[in-house]
């Protein structure tokens, strides 16, 4: 809620939707981009496709976003800021990597480590049988 208010506040936007998340391209698992926009599901029939959100997100977008680094609540392990070429290489990364298949996995991942289990079926080590 927050960060929704901090954009609503920074660029004027009368609301705020969230149209996506993604992955970083280095691997991480703990935090991730939220994507932002104002109002799309009103925009989408006016607003050009934005074909770097799109290839991040897994699905269309149209208009300007907001890009926001943020992660769950039990997560504070990451960075607050970021550059314009660290979204770069991502596109790149996101270019070769299927973005629903990368999500799913760095879930699972994100998921098993919370839950101190291995998702595939064997215990994580260190772990009282």
């Amino acid at each position: 809620m927050g960060e929704r208010a901090e954009l609503k506040r920074r660029l004027g936007w009368t609301t705020v939707d969230e149209v996506g998340k993604f992955y970083d391209h280095k691997g991480s698992d703990t935090w991730y981009y939220y994507a932002y926009g104002p109002g799309h599901s009103s925009t989408a029939k006016t607003s050009a496709k934005n074909e770097a959100a799109s290839l991040c997100c897994g699905r269309t977008i149209y208009g300007d976003i907001a890009v926001i680094r943020s992660g769950p609540a039990d997560s504070n392990s990451y960075p607050e800021e970021f550059t314009k070429a660290e979204l770069v290489r991502i596109l790149g990364f996101y270019r070769t990597e299927d973005t629903h298949d990368v999500f799913q996995q760095r879930e699972k991942s994100r998921m098993s480590k919370k839950l101190e289990i291995n998702l595939n079926g064997v215990p994580h080590t260190g772990m009282a049988l």
